[in-house]
């Protein structure tokens, strides 16, 4: 299975592509181009050796932000100072979304106050019980690819099956430490890019 993280995939390949230049114009043209490249070239890349191609997609609202009111806090302002128009960018996002599902055969899920990495997992865990092909005499889970440069998929490889491809990087990616080692650290240190506090910092929230 190859399981593409949606907004993810197509916000760093439109930054790579326009190198950070804002006087570019945007369109939904331009942007429906994109995804539908992208989506095309990781099933033609990937899709003999992992199978079928699902596209992972945020909800609206998330069940973090309900748990913890920062969680990416700091990313609405950096959006606000960017000069990218983010209103248009995330209305053609939601738009093309839908004309996947309607017009293109592949499965598009996005579950209410999940985030696409809680569907990414979710199918990672599922296939580990569920996605099992023959070997000889033993049985094993089907290879699982996950398209995204999101590091925080470094946990989701403590699975032999589960690889992970960056489209921007255009490599696999691997954690530097164990996923058991990245978990903790996290906990530790904190994820400034989400907004969530160290030890220190949480024990002030």
């Amino acid at each position: 299975m190859i399981v593409m993280d949606y907004s993810q995939v197509i916000i760093s390949n439109l930054m790579a592509e326009i190198g950070g230049r804002t006087d570019v114009e945007l369109d939904v043209n331009l942007l429906r181009h994109m995804v539908i490249n992208a989506i095309r070239a990781n099933k033609l890349k990937f899709g003999k050796e992992y199978g079928e191609l699902v596209i992972a997609c945020d909800s609206r609202k998330y069940w973090r932000k309900q748990e913890f009111p920062y969680y990416k806090a700091n990313r609405k302002k950096s959006r606000e100072d960017s000069g990218f128009n983010w209103p248009l960018i995330f209305d053609t996002i939601n738009l093309l979304k839908e004309e996947i599902k309607e017009y293109f055969p592949y499965r598009v899920i996005e579950v209410e106050g999940a985030e696409a990495d809680d569907v990414i997992a979710s199918l990672v865990y599922w296939s580990v019980e569920n996605d099992i092909k023959e070997t000889g005499l033993f049985e094993e889970p089907n290879p699982f690819l996950i398209i995204s440069g999101d590091h925080d998929f470094n946990q989701l490889q403590k699975y032999k099956h589960v690889k992970q491809f960056s489209p921007v990087q255009k490599k696999f990616v691997k954690a530097d430490t164990s996923p058991e080692m990245y978990v903790l650290e996290h906990i530790i240190r904190g994820d400034k890019g989400d907004g969530v506090p160290n030890e220190i910092g949480r024990a002030h929230v």
